[in-house]
C-alpha cells in the first residue's frame, strides 16, 4: 500500500511541476464553476424542486464546460 501511495504521490508531483501558472489558473477557475452549479442543483433540492439535473447542466453549459 505504502508503495502504490508513493507513485500516485510522484506522479501527481510530476504532473503539477509539469503544469504552469496558467494551467494551474484554469483548473482552479474550472473547479470554482463546477462547484458553482453543484449548489445550483443542492439549492433546488433543498426547495424541493424538480428537473434540478437539467439546472445544474445549463449551468454548466453556461460557464463553458459542455
Amino acid at each position: 500500500m505504502k508503495r502504490v501511495l508513493f507513485a500516485l504521490c510522484m506522479v501527481d508531483c510530476a504532473c503539477a511541476a509539469s503544469t504552469g501558472p496558467a494551467e494551474r489558473a484554469e483548473i482552479g477557475t474550472t473547479a470554482a464553476q463546477i462547484e458553482v452549479c453543484q449548489e445550483v442543483g443542492r439549492a433546488c433540492k433543498a426547495d424541493g424542486g424538480t428537473d434540478c439535473y437539467d439546472k445544474y447542466d445549463a449551468c454548466m453549459t453556461d460557464g463553458g464546460l459542455r
